[in-house]
This record gives structure tokens, sequence and C-alpha cells, in this order.
């Protein structure tokens, strides 16, 4: 709730959203049997063995999911607390689960803190995409900057689809299922 509150104090306002951020999430060993569930080996036969899975990473849809999600980002925030004070308090205060809603007071602040952000928050493997903002110029600078950098620091073009994790392709699909089998 403050990240609603102080977003709407600032002149100019910048949104982005953590791409995949529940993915992002990994689940330790120990703790993957909690996310376990039945799949087939083979759907295209007629008997199917039943296999047993497990999940690997944050799901997305369980109810505590956003509440570890967001626990994860503040222990990546936290590395960066006495290393740039100013970014960590303004960054702990600006997430909604996965959306960052934060501003300044210009454009050129506002940009500082378009750099600033994206580079730490990738340092925790957290991509920082879709910047939104009402300022032009600031948009155009940050739109120049995506496309030369790719929204995920690797040059590419910028014309990615707005695909979600579980509309991927089906061989994309096949070769998650099988890295995540496990031994019954």
């Amino acid at each position: 709730m403050i990240a609603t509150c102080n977003f709407r104090k600032n002149i100019v306002g910048l949104t982005a959203d953590i791409e995949k951020a529940f993915l992002m999430v990994g689940i330790q060993d120990d703790q993957r049997d909690f996310l376990r569930f039945l799949w087939f080996d083979d759907p295209s036969l007629e008997n199917p063995k039943i296999i047993h899975l497990k999940f690997t990473r944050l799901v997305f849809g369980l109810r505590p999911s956003p509440a570890i999600l967001g626990a994860t980002i503040q222990h990546h925030l936290k590395l960066y607390k006495q290393s740039d004070p100013e970014m960590f308090k303004l960054l702990e205060q600006s997430f909604y689960v996965d959306d960052l809603l934060t501003g300044e007071s210009n454009d050129e602040k506002a940009l500082a803190i378009y750099h600033r952000a994206k580079k730490l928050m990738a340092e925790g493997g957290f991509n920082l995409r879709k910047w939104k903002t009402k300022s032009l110029e600031l948009q155009r600078a940050i739109a120049e900057s995506e496309s030369v950098t790719g929204s995920n620091g690797a040059s590419r073009d910028n014309k990615e689809d707005d695909e979600s994790y579980a509309k991927s392709n089906s061989k994309a699909s096949a070769r998650t299922r099988q890295s995540t089998k496990t031994s019954s």
C-alpha cells in the first residue's frame, strides 16, 4: 500500500514490471515435495504411466506466492542497504508484488532511477521491463536504452511478445517437464 501512496506524490511517475517474477524464485530442494503433482509420462499413449513431478520454481497462483516473492525481493534489496541506502529505501517502498511504482520531481532524476533500479534488480536476477511514464521525453530515453541493451541487458530488437510462461509452446513445456522429473 505504501508503494501506491508514494507513487502519487511524484510529478513524474515511473512504473515497471518484473519479468516472470515468480519464475525467478527457485524452490529449495527440501521444500519441493510440497509442490508435487502428477503427470503422464506420454499423454499420447492410450494408457500412459503416471509420474510424480515437482515444481522447482515459485508457482504463480498459490496463496503464499506473493508473500514469498515479496520476501525474496526484500532479501535482495537488503543486500544494498549499506552500499546504496538511498536506492534501497526507494525500492523497498516502491514495489507492489512484482510492479515497481515510483517517480521523481523531474525527468532527469526519474531516468537516473530507471538506470539504477534496472541495474540493482538485474544483479538479483530480476529484469525490470514494461517501463511506463506520461513524460514523452523520459519514455523516449527509456525506449532508446531498452532497444540498445534489450530489456534483459542483452542486445536485441525490443519487439517482445507479452506471452506468459504458461502459454509457452508445447516443445518448451515438454523440455520443462523432462527437466523436472523425479524418481518416485
